[in-house]
């Protein structure tokens, strides 16, 4: 498990990309619907964990039209990588979204 320190910048800079990220297509996805980290998290696919934020962003879009990224925080459960996504939907109520991040967490 990477430090609080390394995982607060790890999660800022998947935010920052997040936000970034636009006018990407969406990318086949798979698992559940992201209403909640483990067997329900939302999962993308992703060769690297650019390519996988991306897919993640083009994600919410497609299912969150309007929807703006408020935070991202990256946790562990077992053996699985998560990425618990804040997001303010177009009418101003807050949702998190989860995604399993596992098969791309770190890769580049």
């Amino acid at each position: 498990m990477l430090p609080a320190d390394q995982r607060r910048a790890l999660a800022a800079a998947v935010l920052l990309l997040v936000t970034s990220a636009g006018g990407v297509a969406a990318q086949a996805a798979k698992g559940g619907d992201g209403s909640a980290c483990g067997a329900v998290a939302a999962r993308v696919e992703a060769k690297s964990a650019i390519s996988g934020v991306r897919a993640q962003r083009a994600w919410i879009a497609q299912r969150h039209p309007g929807s703006k990224p408020v935070e991202s925080a990256i946790t562990h459960q077992g053996n699985s990588i998560y990425d618990r996504m804040k997001i303010r939907l177009a009418s101003g109520e807050t949702v998190s979204v989860c995604f399993d991040i596992t098969d791309y967490f770190g890769r580049y």
